[in-house]
């Protein structure tokens, strides 16, 4: 694991460790995998390991949080958008689908983005994180952009558009 960049699961718990007990913050710590092991290594007394969670349960996980810490890249990455559809704000690195699903625009904000996977950023991020910045409906409103029904809709106009095209 590089000293500054956070670039596996392990990495994540060691860094999240340093900065929760830097900051004083509580981290929980949701689904299992191979990594969970080197994860609970690096655990402090300011981390909770609760492994797999049903759907009943990680819906009351993510009603019930501050935030929700998405420090990986992801092509688009469904846990942000969980959170949001729970009216949770999300801090997320900069990358890949957080640019999508993650809003930073005044009072139209669902999250905070920070800009490199570093211990420092990580830190910062969290430093400048506000809560109550952050208007839980317009949260909710957002998550809903990637709802079945927009899902549904999107991909039924484009069978019919690419019908369309190949029968002119």
């Amino acid at each position: 694991c590089d000293r500054n960049k956070i670039k596996s699961v392990s990495c994540y718990g060691n860094r999240f460790n340093a900065a929760c007990i830097k900051l004083g913050l509580k981290l929980i710590v949701v689904g299992d995998g191979e990594e969970l092991p080197h994860l609970r290594d690096f655990a402090g007394d300011k981390v909770d390991f609760l492994g797999f969670q049903d759907t009943k349960n990680l819906l009351e996980l993510y009603q019930n949080a501050t935030a929700l810490i998405h420090p990986a890249e992801e092509d688009f990455g469904i846990a942000p958008v969980e959170a949001q559809a729970s009216g949770r704000p999300v801090i997320a690195y900069n990358r890949g689908g957080a640019r999508e699903t993650v809003i930073m625009d005044g009072k139209n904000s669902t999250g905070f983005l920070f800009s490199h996977q570093t211990v420092e950023s990580l830190e910062d991020a969290l430093r400048r994180f506000d809560p109550a910045q952050f208007d839980s409906n317009i949260i909710r409103r957002n998550s809903l952009r990637f709802g079945r029904d927009r899902f549904l809709s999107e991909i039924r106009n484009y069978i019919t558009s690419s019908w369309l095209k190949i029968n002119e």
